[in-house]
C-alpha cells in the first residue's frame, strides 16, 4: 500500500493502478530474467555464454540506432497529440515511424552484412557468426519498440510493458528450459540466439495486437501521411537512444574484442547481476515519463521539481536496498552458475556501486528527454559515451574485466553529473535524491 500511495503522489493521483501493475510486472521480469541468466550461464559455460551476450549486445546497440529516435519521441508526441485530440497526427506519426524505420533497417543491415569484416572479430569465428545470426532479429526489435512507445504515450502502461516484461522473458525462459530438456550436452550460443529471436517475434505480435485494441476509433478513421516533421522531432532522440544503448553494452563488447568469449561470459554474468540494481529507478521512470512531460507542457515547474525530487529519493532508497541484498547473495549465485563466474564478483560490485551513485544524482536524463531539451540531453549523453569508450580502451588492457567495470561506472557517474548540471541550468531544477529524502520519509511515516 505504501508503494501505491507513493506512486499516486508522484503522478498526482492519475493512472496509479496501471503504475502499480507496471511495478509488479518489473518485479516479475527481474525474477524471470535472473532465472534465465542463471540457467544459461550454468548450461552454456562461460565461453558460449560470452558469445551469446556479445551478440545480444550488438543487437541491442544496432536496434537502438535503427529505431531513429522514435522510441522516445513518440512517447512525448503521442501524449501531446492525444491531449489536443490531434488524431490525424497520431496516424501520421505511426505511419512515418514504421516506414522510416523499415527503410533504415533494410539499408543498415545491408551495410552491416557487406562490411561486417570491418567491425566483427574475424579472428574469433564463434563471436562473428553469433553476431551475424543475432542481427537478423533487428527488424522485429525495432518495430516492437515503436509499438511500445505509442502505447506508453497513450498511458496504456500495462499494454506497453506486457510484451517486453512478460511475453519475451517468459517465452525465452520456456524455450531455454525446452532446450535443456532435449539437449544431451551444453547449450551452444547459436541455439540460444534462435530462442531469443523467437521470443522477440512473439513479443512483437503481442505488441501489435495490443496496439490495435488500444487505438480509439477516432485514430483509426483519421487521415495519415508520411510527414518528415516527425522524423526531425525524433532525430535528437536518436543520439539519446543510440548513446544509451551503446553505453549499456559497450563494456561487454569491449571485453569481447580485447579478452575473448570466455572472459566476456564471466563479465556479462556479473554485469547482468549488477543490472538488477537499476530496477527501482527504471520502474519509477516508466509511469513518471509522461507525468514529467505533462508538468512541463503546463509550465508547472514547481510541481515538476516536486515529482523529480520525490521520485529520485524513492529510486535511490530502493537502489541502496537492492545493492545491499545483491552483494550478500551474489557469491551464492555465481557459485551455482559455475566456478568461472566467481571471478566476476569484484566487477559486479564496482558496477553496482556506480549505479547507486547514479541513482543518488537523480533522473535528470528522464526529465530532460521528456521536455524541450532533448538536443541538450543528446550532447551530454554523447560525452558519457565518449568517456566510456576511452576509459574502456585504457583500463581493460591493464585491469581486465575489473577495468571494464570501473570504466563503465566512472562514465555512468560522469554522465549523470553532466545531466544534473544541465537540468539545473536549463530548468532550475535539482534532481539530487537528497532533496527528496525528507518528503519521502514524511510520506512513508504518514502511511
Amino acid at each position: 500500500m505504501a508503494v501505491r500511495r507513493l506512486i499516486d503522489r508522484l503522478q498526482g493521483g492519475s493512472i496509479s493502478s496501471g503504475s502499480l501493475l507496471s511495478f509488479g510486472l518489473r518485479v516479475g521480469q527481474m525474477a524471470v530474467t535472473l532465472l534465465t541468466t542463471l540457467l544459461l550461464a550454468r548450461a552454456m559455460g562461460s565461453e558460449q555464454f560470452g558469445a551469446y551476450a556479445f551478440a545480444i549486445g550488438w543487437l541491442a546497440v544496432v536496434s537502438g540506432v535503427f529505431n531513429c529516435g522514435f522510441r522516445n519521441s513518440l512517447v512525448r508526441d503521442i501524449s501531446k497529440a492525444f491531449a489536443t485530440e490531434s488524431y490525424d497526427d497520431v496516424r501520421s506519426m505511426l505511419l512515418t515511424a514504421n516506414v522510416v524505420c523499415l527503410l533504415v533497417v533494410s539499408v543498415g543491415l545491408a551495410v552491416l552484412i557487406a562490411f561486417g569484416e570491418l567491425f566483427l572479430p574475424q579472428d574469433d569465428p564463434l563471436l562473428a557468426q553469433t553476431v551475424s545470426l543475432a542481427l537478423l532479429a533487428t527488424p522485429v526489435l525495432v518495430l516492437t519498440q515503436i509499438r511500445q512507445a505509442v502505447l506508453r504515450g497513450m498511458r496504456k502502461l500495462a499494454s506497453f510493458l506486457l510484451p517486453d516484461l512478460v511475453v519475451q522473458p517468459l517465452v525465452l525462459l520456456l524455450l531455454v528450459v525446452g532446450l535443456l530438456v532435449l539437449s544431451d550436452g551444453p547449450l551452444v550460443a547459436h541455439s540460444v540466439v534462435y530462442c531469443y529471436g523467437i521470443a522477440a517475434a512473439v513479443a512483437f505480435l503481442t505488441g501489435t495486437l495490443l496496439l490495435a485494441r488500444a487505438l480509439p476509433t477516432a485514430v483509426r478513421r483519421a487521415r495519415s501521411r508520411v510527414d518528415l516533421i516527425w522524423l526531425r522531432n525524433a532525430l535528437p532522440f536518436l543520439v539519446i537512444i543510440g548513446t544509451t544503448s551503446l553505453n549499456g553494452h559497450l563494456d561487454v563488447l569491449m571485453v569481447g574484442y580485447h579478452l575473448g568469449p570466455e572472459a566476456t561470459g564471466v563479465y556479462a554474468f556479473a554485469a547482468r547481476l549488477a543490472l538488477i540494481v537499476t530496477f527501482a529507478v527504471s520502474a519509477l521512470l516508466v509511469p513518471l515519463g509522461p507525468a514529467f512531460a505533462d508538468c512541463y507542457a503546463r509550465g508547472d515547474l514547481s510541481e515538476l521539481e516536486r515529482k523529480v525530487k520525490l521520485g529520485a529519493a524513492a529510486g535511490a532508497v530502493g537502489t541502496a536496498a537492492i545493492v545491499a541484498g545483491l552483494l550478500a547473495i551474489a557469491p551464492l549465485l555465481m557459485q551455482w552458475g559455475g566456478a568461472d563466474y566467481e571471478k566476476g564478483y569484484l566487477a559486479m560490485a564496482i558496477l553496482a556501486g556506480g549505479r547507486l551513485v547514479e541513482a543518488l544524482i537523480g533522473p535528470a536524463a528522464g526529465v530532460l528527454a521528456m521536455t524541450a531539451y532533448a538536443r541538450t540531453t543528446a550532447i551530454a549523453l554523447t560525452v558519457g559515451a565518449v568517456a566510456n569508450l576511452v576509459l574502456n580502451l585504457l583500463l581493460i588492457p591493464r585491469l581486465a574485466i575489473e577495468g571494464a567495470a570501473l570504466a563503465t561506472s566512472l562514465s555512468i557517474v560522469l554522465q549523470a553529473l553532466v545531466l544534473a548540471i544541465v537540468l539545473r541550468r536549463t530548468l532550475g531544477i535539482s534532481s539530487w535524491a537528497a532533496g527528496g529524502i525528507k518528503p519521502l520519509l514524511r510520506h512513508l511515516l504518514r502511511g
